[in-house]
């Protein structure tokens, strides 16, 4: 889903016709660091907001925080949403 987010806001030019996916529409989280994705490991990560946790977490779990900071990649799809801000 991260794919085809990125591949939509570089495709972006500022206008919402050219777009077919809305920041407000991604609900699922950042990526997770390739080692819990290669161990199978669940992990707590933001969403594309800064601070933005899963809404169903418990009060426990987002008590807690974010348990990993975001990798590379998480950091290239803030990145892409900050570009796509700029241009409007």
């Amino acid at each position: 889903m991260w794919a085809v987010y990125v591949m939509d806001v570089w495709a972006d030019n500022g206008a919402d016709e050219w777009t077919l996916l809305r920041d407000q529409d991604m609900k699922i989280q950042l990526p997770c660091n390739d080692r819990h994705f290669a161990l199978g490991t669940p992990c707590i990560v933001e969403m594309l907001r800064c601070g933005e946790q899963l809404p169903f977490l418990t009060p426990e779990a987002s008590a807690r925080g974010p348990v990993d900071s975001i990798d590379l990649q998480a950091q290239f799809i803030r990145l892409a949403s900050l570009r796509k801000q700029a241009l409007r």
